[in-house]
């Protein structure tokens, strides 16, 4: 019995967890954390700290996407995994917006963000 029954929102989520936070979080440790530690100062501690929340929400969402068609997971065991990448996912996000951004905003004049937006379109395209 599948748990988790294929509906439209629910392979968004899954191409979520597949493809979209993997991107952005390969743009982030490829191109905007090395951006960031070499103008910013003192950012190790942060960006490391960034980094295991990658892992963890990595790890959590591989046992989803791998479980999720086990007829031995249990739908209680689905909906915590769900929930803690959930809760990941949200407190990440809000690090970002109100730490990383601002120091993207205040260290990264006019020629760095075409620099940083350079390295983007460079990593999309290999």
């Amino acid at each position: 019995m599948k748990l988790l029954e294929e509906s439209e929102d629910v392979a968004a989520i899954f191409d979520l967890l597949k493809n979209k936070i993997p991107d952005h979080f390969a743009f982030e440790e490829k191109v905007l954390f090395p951006w960031l530690e070499k103008i910013v100062p003192n950012t190790k501690g942060f960006i490391s700290e960034l980094l295991s929340e990658h892992e963890k929400i990595r790890k959590d969402s591989a046992e989803l996407l791998r479980d999720r068609s086990s007829p031995q997971a249990s739908p209680e065991r689905l909906a915590n995994l769900l929930k803690r990448i959930t809760e990941s996912l949200s407190a990440h996000a809000r690090k970002e917006d109100e730490k990383l951004l601002p120091l993207v905003r205040r260290f990264g004049d006019e020629a760095k963000l075409r620099e940083l937006d350079r390295l983007f379109s460079e990593m999309s395209h290999t």
